[in-house]
């Protein structure tokens, strides 16, 4: 990485190839653009390049946290020939394996294949549509790039093949909220909770908001009641605290579930 005092040492000049792409940063987890390019690595004196010291390859910089990884381009593209190759060779030996064709995918869209990985993707559909697993994680992918009707035909699919598996129900429960079902969402959240409860906190509150908006502040109030059970460190979050508290309202109740913070202490 780049490291200057008092502006001497080495910079990046010169950008080029820049591709931008919504995704998910791997550092900070945030929703984001992820941008991918190449740049002069420099010797500088006063921030003045005077030796080059090759080109980088910059992988991932988010535009939330700034993050990236970088390595050098000349290496950079000599991995992507040989993943890329590696990934052809492996579904050309298994060409019915939807595992196959998705870790392909992932070799073309890390290293910002977009085109082949779109029209590979929708190969898979074509191929691969009565493959639960396969499906579920095309939607994802769709999902996390912004083709968000792609990713809502997958996640149909996913639902008629099996409804009762949990992505199931945590996708029909997302599809319930924008509908407005609430005893679908109601009992949808309590499947989720009872089955596999520390995968489906963040769902279940945003569950609970829908059901506070919805005014059914019971029901809201016992699904904030087991989120204190099953992660009580949530009473110390912010935006928890202030809708639990709309929810206890409603109902009528003093604020049990998030008890005022001591003296000094800002909500």
């Amino acid at each position: 990485m780049p490291f200057t005092i008092n502006g001497i040492g080495t910079h990046y000049y010169f950008k080029r190839n820049l591709v931008a792409n919504p995704g998910v940063c791997e550092h900070c987890q945030r929703q984001a653009t992820l941008s991918d390019y190449d740049i002069g690595h420099y010797l500088v004196v006063f921030y003045i390049p005077v030796l080059p010291l090759g080109r980088q390859m910059i992988v991932g910089e988010c535009n939330a946290c700034g993050m990236h990884r970088a390595m050098s381009l000349r290496k950079y593209e000599r991995l992507r020939e040989q993943s890329i190759d590696a990934g052809l060779e492996a579904l050309a030996d298994h060409p019915n394996s939807a595992n196959a064709a998705l870790e392909l995918l992932g070799t073309y869209t890390a290293f910002n294949q977009h085109a082949e990985a779109l029209d590979l993707a929708t190969a898979i559909r074509g191929s691969h549509s009565e493959n639960y697993d396969a499906m579920l994680s095309l939607g994802a992918w769709y999902e996390a790039r912004q083709h968000l009707d792609q990713a809502e035909e997958c996640f149909q699919v996913v639902v008629r093949l099996d409804p009762d598996r949990l992505p199931s129900k945590r996708i029909r429960l997302y599809a319930a909220m924008e509908a407005k079902r609430v005893a679908e969402v109601k009992g949808l959240t309590q499947d989720l909770l009872a089955q596999a409860p520390q995968e489906h906190l963040g769902v279940a509150l945003r569950a609970a908001q829908f059901l506070s908006e919805q005014q059914r502040f019971e029901e809201a109030y016992r699904v904030f009641q087991k989120l204190v059970e099953l992660a009580p460190p949530l009473t110390k979050d912010k935006d928890f605290r202030r809708a639990a508290r709309v929810a206890e309202q409603g109902v009528g109740l003093p604020a049990s579930l998030v008890p005022p913070k001591k003296l000094g202490m800002i909500d």
